[in-house]
């Protein structure tokens, strides 16, 4: 059953209230079993359903390699969700245990992990849902961004601040995220697409002309993406046809705004090796000089049959003289 903090109707005191209730149920968790605990704020429960989780607990207590994880209500009722170990966040799923359960900004949720895949939520709610759904927000982001989380491990028996480098978030973390198109993408993509965001610390179609249209930017983004994972796969055996026409697409992209010079680069750089007069050359050398290695390998091999082969006979003579010697003196 959920908990519900009754508060003066300050609504400034709401989130604190929670956090207070939540502390007092952590201390009554089963000991040995690791826990955290999370406030939700407006990106947890609405838009981007995004739910990022303690850096140092998921390096603690979660597999190293993307995987489903269940979440069970106090009903006992299971949801799964997927848990993205690069961004130690919950994503697919997440939306569906937010929506069963009503949550709302201001909200504390108590993760107790009681298998290895497997976490109990207790919910403590900020505030009565009426005034949750209907009301006006409590604080802005900058206040909300201030609260602190609790992070609880079984050996931890107070509150710990939520480290400063799993709570802070990049400027294009936040937009990409809060963005309609982000709920376009598939999983896979979403995944592929922050981590190109990532190495420019920025979004890709922030001037992509009519971002607006959400099915629109998508498809540009998978197609970016799409030719980005081409390139990474490709070598220097690619044909040279092909790394033109991938250059070819990249730069129709970038005409209509998407910021892929990067990608571009690196691709040149992939082209002027394989378009360089000297490598064809080079490599009939390298098979060459490895044909005159097998030959001289193939003669050693010879020689030490004939060594093996001569070895023998000498100890084969060795043995008749002494053999000889030996009826002599009889």
């Amino acid at each position: 059953m959920d908990r519900v903090t009754k508060h003066s109707g300050d609504p400034s005191s709401t989130s604190s209230i929670a956090l207070q209730e939540a502390q007092k149920l952590v201390q009554g968790l089963l000991e040995g079993s690791p826990s955290f605990t999370k406030l939700m704020k407006s990106t947890h429960v609405r838009g981007s359903f995004w739910l990022s989780l303690p850096a140092n607990f998921c390096e603690r207590y979660l597999s190293k390699c993307d995987q489903k994880i269940d979440l069970e209500d106090e009903a006992g009722q299971t949801y799964q969700v997927t848990y993205l170990t690069k961004n130690h966040a919950f994503s697919g799923g997440w939306r569906g245990f937010v929506q069963a359960h009503k949550l709302s900004k201001g909200d504390v949720l108590i993760f107790q992990q009681i298998m290895p895949l497997k976490f109990k939520v207790i919910i403590v709610r900020g505030n009565d849902h009426e005034e949750a759904e209907g009301g006006e927000e409590e604080k802005d982001d900058d206040e909300e961004e201030a609260l602190t989380l609790l992070n609880l491990s079984s050996s931890e028996q107070g509150l710990e601040e939520e480290e400063p480098a799993a709570a802070a978030v990049t400027l294009f973390q936040t937009d990409l995220r809060d963005c309609d198109v982000y709920d376009k993408l598939p999983e896979h993509l979403r995944i592929k697409y922050y981590e190109l965001c990532s190495s420019q610390n920025k979004l890709l179609h922030q001037y992509l002309k009519g971002k607006e249209n959400s099915i629109y930017a998508a498809g540009m983004i998978a197609g970016v993406t799409a030719v980005s994972d081409s390139i990474r796969s490709s070598n220097l055996s690619t044909p040279l046809d092909r790394l033109k026409d991938w250059d070819r697409q990249l730069e129709g992209f970038e005409h209509l705004g998407m910021e892929v010079s990067f990608i571009r680069d690196r691709l040149h750089r992939l082209t002027s090796l394989a378009d360089n007069p000297n490598r064809e050359e080079g490599s009939t050398r390298i098979r060459e000089a490895i044909s005159e290695r097998d030959i001289v390998i193939d003669k050693v091999v010879e020689m030490n049959k004939a060594i093996d082969s001569l070895n023998k006979e000498i100890k084969r003579l060795q043995d008749k003289e002494m053999k000889d010697r030996l009826n002599y003196v009889r």
